[in-house]
């Protein structure tokens, strides 16, 4: 005859088994839904996606690495706006904590814990009474940590059983999350400038030749503007070429900051610079140029040039579809333009023609 454990009827030991084999099945599933993308969004997403469905609680959060920082990639549940993009050093809080030490905490008292940084409960008029907190780690980098927060059950309380299977999820999905990642930073180098960070004549043609495709029926503008710095070749002449690079990492910021969010800014080669503005016309685009053009001519170079010097630049201008309807002929008639300004004096804009 099957024996049972006493008090423990046979129907009861089943459940149990299918309840072990389900959870099984979707932890499997979303190892499977991980695995199948290069996407870290995607991936970051199942593993939000999955928690709720095997450990239930109030809210739930992944931060990631980000030099000595940790950065709140995505968080879920109450309160979850006010923690996106937030950032922890490391060593802060229970999530600094197990980033430091690379491994899990459960504080299910966290207004005992010394370690608890209560500035995100302040911020956000939400109460965390407990915590799990396990470090994301593959092939030995740390990744990030994923935190869980107030335990959907009596007293709010993280059991070993949780953290048991917050490890078993986390340990496959982070080897995929981290091929994911080297996999973005491989297509980032791909369409970056090496010196200046800012994206590289490969991404612009890109963008343009996709721009020009998606608003050939709708006719809908868009504008490009190239800039030439003037007398360049001095700069390097003068103080030597690793000067000329930081002065060069330094224009493309200038150039990035005022062009504003939304636009494309790339180093087009030597001391060539590109923006493409999606949703401008000629006076937004000649207007953004302008502004441009003054702060680089104001700039103070002083901490990267050994003596005051001023820098310019000449701009050219095309719109689509005003001038032309091409990639080439739209670059054609903003560097024409460009090289109008620079045989009638320099340091000004002009529309091409």
């Amino acid at each position: 005859m099957k024996k049972t454990m006493p008090g423990v009827s046979g129907s009861a030991t089943a459940g149990s088994k299918e309840k072990k084999t389900d959870r099984t099945s979707l932890l499997l599933r979303i190892i499977q839904a991980a695995n199948d993308t290069l996407d870290p969004e995607k991936v970051i997403s199942a593993i939000m996606d999955s928690i709720q469905k095997i450990i239930p609680c109030e809210a739930w959060s992944i931060l990631l690495m980000d030099q000595d920082e940790l950065v709140f990639q995505r968080a879920r549940g109450v309160a979850a706006g006010k923690l996106e993009y937030a950032r922890l050093k490391v060593g802060e809080g229970i999530a600094g904590w197990v980033a430091l030490k690379r491994e899990p905490v459960i504080a299910n008292h966290v207004a005992r814990d010394p370690r608890f940084n209560s500035s995100f409960d302040q911020a956000s008029r939400f109460k965390t009474r407990s915590i799990l907190c396990v470090p994301l780690v593959s092939r030995g980098i740390l990744l990030g940590v994923v935190e869980l927060i107030n335990r959907q059950s009596a007293g709010y309380r993280f059991t070993r059983k949780d953290l048991k299977l917050l490890l078993l999820l986390l340990g496959p999905v982070a080897v995929s999350l981290h091929n994911a990642l080297l996999f973005k930073e491989t297509e980032k180098l791909a369409i970056t400038d090496d010196l200046t960070k800012l994206y590289n004549t490969r991404y612009i043609h890109n963008c343009l030749g996709k721009m020009i495709d998606d608003r050939k029926n709708s006719r809908e503008r868009f504008s490009i503007i190239f800039l030439d710095l003037d007398g360049f070749k001095s700069v390097n002449d003068s103080f030597g070429h690793l000067v000329g690079a930081k002065t060069l990492i330094e224009i493309g910021k200038i150039i990035f900051d005022t062009a504003g969010y939304g636009n494309i800014v790339a180093r087009y080669g030597g001391d060539e610079f590109v923006v493409l503005l999606p949703q401008a016309g000629a006076i937004e685009a000649r207007d953004i140029a302008e502004r441009i053009r003054t702060d680089i001519l104001t700039h103070d170079f002083q901490a990267v040039l050994p003596s005051h010097i001023r820098i310019s630049a000449s701009f050219g201008i095309s719109v689509f579809p005003d001038h032309a309807e091409t990639l080439t002929e739209l670059i054609q008639k903003a560097d024409n333009a460009m090289y109008a300004v620079k045989y009638s004096g320099k340091n000004a804009v002009q529309l091409a023609n």
